[in-house]
């Protein structure tokens, strides 16, 4: 991953993409791969997406105990939203470079991402890392 193509700054808010790195080495977990979304949080009563801006969408992870997660937040003290890699974790892509997933609370979340490349990029190591990490459950 790229500074650059991060979307990260030493700015506002916006953490810089080596202090997130080091924050998490430190924490046991790895930043893997990182993209900047606009998101977008539903809730099932009203029915209309609240538009939370622009975030950051990591994933993490833990190689030594296969354990993957994927965190949207705003800055290092403030995650907007987690979910776990495990066998029922849905991401869906979907046109116009979105993609939604639910949350460990049941919050249905979408995010666009700046182009249908890091879009696809973020879905494929999101993929392959689901794929591990519950391959590895059942053995």
């Amino acid at each position: 991953v790229h500074l650059s193509c991060c979307g990260f700054s030493t700015s506002g808010d916006w953490l810089s993409f080596h202090r997130l790195q080091t924050d998490m080495s430190i924490s046991g977990q790895t930043l893997l791969h990182a993209a900047t979304v606009h998101a977008y949080e539903f809730y099932s009563s009203q029915g209309k997406p609240v538009d939370r801006g622009r975030l950051g969408l990591a994933i993490l992870g833990c190689p030594f105990t296969q354990e993957y997660k994927l965190i949207l937040y705003a800055n290092k003290q403030q995650y907007v939203a987690q979910a776990s890699l495990v066998p029922s974790f849905q991401l869906t892509v979907q046109s116009g470079q979105y993609a939604s997933f639910y949350d460990e609370n049941r919050k249905s979340w979408s995010v666009n991402f700046e182009s249908q490349e890091s879009c696809d990029e973020f879905a494929k190591q999101v993929g392959n890392l689901w794929k591990y990490s519950c391959c590895s459950l059942s053995h």
